[in-house]
């Protein structure tokens, strides 16, 4: 038995003009929201749509996208396999992947602009989900410090962050976006990140 998800996922691939969002924005409805794991998993640069037809897109990929980043990274855990494959993914949190593991997943222009901090809590939080999500990153978590100052700086403060931002934000996990977390991202911004 199979169910039906109404709405609609537009996916950008390669180059797109300007106006892309507002017209995807128009095909999808009100409700629409841009999910950039979808898109890196259908194998396209953007993915708009209403959550739940994202979210059933999302579904139907996963299968797929953990074969395929099985078959790149042998030997890798299950664990950081799937986060390779469908987890919540930044800059920065692909930094400390990178970082830790050795694997090459900044390409492009963004390799030669490696180290990427956390700018803000929603990117701490990307990174916080990674080291849940692969937790044999978690022991060596302290090597992040020899990434960059910046990193360095983080990895100093890392405990007393994660702190603020449940104290702040104690549904962090979740995509709630009504959340804020002002004192956390005072703190990251006195850090110099």
């Amino acid at each position: 038995m199979t169910t039906e998800i109404e709405g609609t996922v537009v996916l950008g691939f390669g180059p797109q003009a300007m106006d892309w969002i507002s017209k995807a924005s128009k095909l999808c409805g009100k409700t629409a929201v841009m999910d950039p794991q979808v898109a890196e998993m259908a194998g396209a640069n953007l993915a708009a749509g209403t959550p739940e037809a994202l979210a059933a897109l999302r579904q139907r990929l996963e299968a797929g996208a953990f074969q395929a980043a099985q078959q790149e990274n042998p030997g890798l855990s299950e664990a950081a396999t799937r986060w390779l494959a469908s987890g919540e993914r930044g800059l920065s949190s692909e930094t400390m992947f990178q970082h830790l593991t050795g694997i090459e997943v900044l390409k492009g222009h963004w390799q030669d602009r490696f180290p990427f901090t956390p700018s803000d809590p929603a990117d701490l939080r990307r990174c916080r989900l990674l080291l849940e999500q692969v937790p044999e990153l978690v022991p060596l978590f302290h090597k992040m410090s020899t990434a960059s100052k910046e990193w360095a700086a983080l990895v100093k403060n890392w405990a007393n962050l994660c702190t603020t931002m449940d104290g702040e934000a104690p549904n962090w996990r979740s995509k709630d976006k009504g959340e804020r977390a002002s004192k956390t991202y005072e703190m990251m911004k006195t850090l110099g990140l």
